[in-house]
């Protein structure tokens, strides 16, 4: 076992330290004392430095006071109750197997213990078992993340009866949709939707496809909903039938067919065809969109002088002005492009230009 000694303020560093080892030099300060990990089926009973309860009270160090040994005691569970079930709905739950999670509750005591085997397997015909649990207070998550009812089990330290539950799992209903972009464009990514309730978050994956239709299931019920694009995406509306999921809670039934729409900003490079050397290029492959700038929504014109050659390709080209992130990409992709070409007096010459190239979210 070790003991962690996590600061207060007024002490810096993480202290770990084995029990074995007998003793540890820490900075004056106050220290909250954890342990990890406990042996499988033991518990702790009691954590003291003298008469401080170091369950319930910080361990001060000073100079002046030096801190008693500190004492842990452990209590070894020699039995737990046999906890069984049945969770309905389970054959609807996407991406199985299905598990039962049992995590000690943060509302529970410090000495709710951690016990071996805190996963179960859902059988085909929906039953469960943990053969021994120790007494403590426990949420129940299911696995796939899908929500559950009752979501928490209490195992009491008196009596340790074998326990039987019944765990109810909402239908999955497949709900189909259509992502909008300001910007045309064939686009096929996956994406996410976080749906928040009473239980926890529940977080389903979707694939668009070309056309920009989706299906994903959903489980029955009423969540917020939150939405995961991939980077340099952003939601701008999202709707399901008249609701307005950006404002309102979406309402998962068995009998809805309305479609979940959104509407989607995606970054967009474009030449500003304004005059002069713009209008004149006859090659133009637009930069790819920096995955950097992307993600930090930078967005900005990059203004480029490019010297001409006599054939129409690109000899040289500066940067004027534009956003660090974006301007060796556009740099780079001038320098790749075709102008059509100036004559004088039927001969064809160099010549410069200025050509700006956007990157905006649209």
């Amino acid at each position: 076992i070790s003991l962690l000694f996590m600061p207060y303020q007024g002490s810096r560093g993480v202290v770990e330290v084995e029990v074995e080892s007998g003793s540890v030099l820490l900075a004056e300060g106050d220290y909250r004392v954890i342990w990890e990990p406990l042996p499988a089926g033991y518990t702790v009973k009691s954590l003291m430095s003298g008469s401080i309860d170091l369950l319930a009270n910080p361990l001060r160090i000073s100079a002046k006071t030096p801190p008693k040994p500190i004492v842990i005691t452990l209590v070894a569970l020699s039995a737990g109750p046999r906890v069984s079930g049945l969770v309905t709905g389970s054959e609807s739950i996407p991406s199985g197997p299905v598990m039962v999670k049992l995590r000690p509750s943060a509302r529970a005591s410090t000495r709710t213990a951690w016990f071996e085997n805190p996963e179960a397997l859902v059988n085909p015909d929906g039953s469960f078992e943990f053969p021994m649990v120790p007494p403590g207070s426990y949420d129940i998550r299911l696995s796939p993340a899908w929500p559950v009812s009752p979501d928490a089990l209490n195992v009491s330290h008196q009596g340790l009866k074998n326990l039987d539950i019944i765990l109810a799992a909402p239908a999955a209903r497949e709900v189909r949709g259509r992502v909008r972009f300001a910007t045309p464009g064939i686009r096929k990514f996956s994406f996410s939707f976080i749906l928040s309730g009473p239980g926890g978050d529940v977080t389903v994956t979707a694939d668009l496809e070309p056309d920009g239709t989706f299906k994903a299931s959903f489980p029955e019920g009423e969540y917020s909903v939150g939405l995961g694009l991939p980077a340099g995406y952003r939601m701008q509306a999202m709707t399901y039938g008249a609701s307005d999921l950006q404002k309102e809670r979406i309402r998962i039934g068995v009998d809805d067919r309305d479609e979940l729409f959104i509407t989607a900003i995606t970054p967009n490079v474009r030449l500003i065809a304004d005059a002069g050397l713009a209008l004149r290029c006859v090659s133009c492959v637009m930069p790819e969109y920096p995955g950097l700038a992307r993600t930090a929504r930078v967005g900005d014109t990059v203004r480029l002088s490019v010297d001409v050659a006599r054939d129409g390709t690109v000899r040289d080209a500066r940067v004027i002005s534009g956003h660090q992130l974006l301007r060796q990409v556009a740099l780079e992709a001038v320098r790749k492009w075709r102008f059509q070409t100036e004559t004088v007096n039927g001969e064809s010459i160099e010549f410069t230009g200025d050509i700006s190239i956007s990157f905006a979210f649209e």
